[in-house]
């Protein structure tokens, strides 16, 4: 087992850095519903938490098309059995996961990196395993550096330890992989802490690329399913919807989401099987209770956009299955005051029969869920959440990437006003010149003279700040 940080080459277009105006214009988010025709004992949030828009956050739409060869930096976790390639740039996320005995990436790779307008600040890259945290949508770190750190389980196991703080819900996320010696599966020991004195609205979803293809079929422990057609979230049945079998990606015509609902009681997973019975498998302790399954459709607009976000006549089709703290992406979760969520994820592969995969979908569910439980068991992966949580609290060996420097700026005011510390575990670099002038205001109780013909570098959406400046100039 080993960690290391390297650097890879890949072809990609130019980010060209943030946009220098505030995104004041109402956020258009196809998730953003509010009418429901579900049953009263569904229980989902639909509506709660969505925002009208990202900022403070600057946006990210300067990018080009061009593709030239450009030296990234990433962090590699390695056994005998996997090795998993991470982006600190691109929000942490997981380029590839590598099954070295069967010598075939778990997940879609894509070539390139090539900037669209799909998340939230617009710039989203497609492929690999994102991880989304605090808004509804393509998170505000997609296409950011986050903070890296090495550090280690008690046992000495290396930890890829990946962190930020998310100036809008205003808590820090972190998210620690590790892959020990013998383990057939890569784990992710995942924590949100917020530490305010208010509930905040919270979403996280984990999507993964895995490659289309008319062998493959998407197994959930699922037998209806939330979603949105004609602009209402409601249910349909599972498998079989409109004449189709929806649980085999190509069989959607069109481009579409399913949430799958799987019973409160029942172990949450995610399978991806081609027609060897053999593919990605996702998993989680139970408080990650949604899964999806994203189509592009087979229509024309679903392949441009696939060919968009790859290379030029490119034929490579992907879907994503997805993992969620709610149900689905219509809702965030009210998540209390002074509270810690956590939870364990892990990714692996797995082999099944084909012939039971491929048939009856009750007889999917249950070879899937038995072939799941050889690999990782569902109580083994819980007493694993519990056993890790002192190294999850505890300081990183060493500090490798920075990430903003908003958290180390959270964390001096609440030290000046003597709140609670901010995940005192963890190392937030120090200040940089976007948040300087902010702490000259927290020191002084008043901003610097500036040019007021020259932009801002920053801007301020916390309550706790706003009262800041009420008070300047006092």
């Amino acid at each position: 087992m080993s960690l290391s940080f390297e650097k890879i080459k890949l072809l990609s277009a130019e980010l060209n850095g943030e946009s220098s105006l505030p995104p004041l214009a109402y956020m258009d988010n196809v998730q953003n519903l509010t009418e429901s025709a579900l049953d009263e004992d569904d229980g989902l949030f639909v509506g709660y938490g969505f925002l009208p828009s990202v900022f403070p956050y600057r946006m990210q739409d300067l990018y080009n098309r061009s593709l030239k060869e450009k030296e990234y930096q990433c962090a590699v976790l390695e056994n005998e059995y996997l090795r998993a390639v991470f982006l600190p740039d691109f929000g942490g996320r997981m380029w590839s996961l590598y099954d070295k005995k069967a010598q075939r990436d778990l997940v879609y790779q894509n070539p390139v990196i090539r900037p669209c307008n799909l998340a939230v600040r617009n710039a989203w890259i497609s492929g690999g395993i994102e991880y989304n945290c605090g808004m509804v949508g393509h998170g505000p770190f997609t296409c950011s550096r986050i903070f890296t750190a090495r550090a280690a389980l008690e046992d000495g196991t290396p930890v890829l330890r990946m962190y930020e703080f998310e100036r809008v819900r205003r808590i820090v996320y972190q998210m620690d992989f590790f892959l020990p010696e013998d383990s057939k599966v890569l784990y992710a020991r995942m924590r949100i802490v917020n530490p305010n004195r208010e509930v905040v609205p919270m979403y996280w979803w984990t999507n993964i690329a895995v490659p289309e293809g008319k062998e493959y079929r998407n197994v959930v422990n699922s037998s209806e399913a939330y979603n949105n057609f004609g602009g209402c979230v409601c249910k349909n049945p599972v498998p079989h919807f409109n004449g189709n079998d929806i649980t085999y990606p190509v069989n959607n015509p069109i481009a579409v989401d399913y949430f799958w609902k799987i019973p409160e009681s029942q172990r949450k997973y995610t399978a991806y099987l081609d027609k060897n019975g053999y593919g990605l498998v996702q998993t989680s302790t139970s408080r990650l209770k949604g899964r999806k399954l994203f189509v592009w459709g087979q229509g024309p607009g679903g392949a441009r956009w696939q060919e968009f976000l790859t290379q030029d006549n490119s034929d490579q089709k992907y879907v994503e299955i997805q993992a969620g703290l709610a149900n689905t992406q219509y809702e965030c979760l009210p998540m209390p005051p002074k509270t810690a969520w956590e939870w364990m994820e892990c990714y692996g592969a797995l082999q099944t029969r084909p012939q039971k995969v491929h048939g009856n979908w009750d007889e999917a569910i249950s070879e899937t869920a038995e072939c799941l439980e050889r690999l990782v068991p569902e109580d083994a992966l819980e007493s694993l959440l519990k056993s890790t949580r002192k190294a999850a609290v505890s300081p990183a060996e060493a500090l490798i990437f920075r990430g903003s420097g908003w958290g180390e700026l959270e964390r001096l005011r609440r030290a000046a006003n003597n709140e609670d510390e901010l995940c005192p575990h963890l190392d937030f670099g120090g200040v940089g010149p976007e948040q300087q002038e902010w702490l000259t205001l927290l020191n002084t109780g008043n901003f610097s003279e500036f040019d007021a013909e020259k932009m801002p570098l920053s801007w301020m959406l916390q309550p706790e700040w706003t009262e800041i400046i009420k008070k300047s100039g006092d």
